[in-house]
């Protein structure tokens, strides 16, 4: 059975694309069986769908960017995922009034129980909330001012992730539907 899956790739954009843009890794993951693999947005968001597991396709990703000199951290989500983030979003009403300034953190494995407590003793005008395995973080208007840095929220989730703000989850969800 075919599965929409979205592949996020962390630290993957406009300084890789010495690399390899991601027109090229579209391109080198459809030769490697893929075909309907998908780029949305030119930043590291792919949307996938394939009868291979979540795992088999990291893999095929983290291939094509290794054979060109990149290692980076890919978290996969299925769709469905994504479908019961968005369901939850009547609840949050940040999400709804600056969706730019609202991240979601995707983390490779679970995320340890106390981590919205560690991230919240730091956080000065932050707020955050677990919403499954993902951590929303509300950067209200001062997201150049946090001191919540991708290394401090990985280590108090005690996994490795990546963050896409509200709008490009909406985008992702609605490539998702559409492929």
């Amino acid at each position: 059975m075919e599965h929409v899956r979205i592949a996020l790739i962390r630290g993957i954009g406009a300084a890789s694309h010495a690399h390899i843009t991601m027109k090229q890794l579209e391109s080198a993951v459809q030769s490697a069986g893929l075909d309907s693999a998908r780029s949305i947005l030119a930043t590291g968001n792919f949307v996938v769908r394939s009868k291979l597991s979540a795992p088999n396709i990291a893999a095929i990703f983290d291939a094509a960017m290794r054979q060109r000199g990149l290692q980076r951290p890919i978290v996969m989500r299925d769709a469905a995922q994504l479908e019961a983030l968005a369901a939850c979003a009547i609840a949050n009403p940040a999400l709804l009034e600056r969706p730019s300034k609202v991240l979601v953190h995707f983390f490779q494995a679970p995320v340890a129980a106390d981590a919205v407590a560690k991230i919240m003793a730091k956080a000065t005008f932050e707020r955050a909330s677990m919403l499954g395995n993902e951590l929303l973080i509300d950067f209200q208007d001062h997201i150049s001012a946090s001191k919540l840095t991708l290394e401090f929220i990985e280590r108090s989730a005690g996994s490795v992730g990546t963050a896409r703000n509200w709008n490009t989850v909406q985008k992702l969800l609605m490539a998702a539907r559409l492929i």
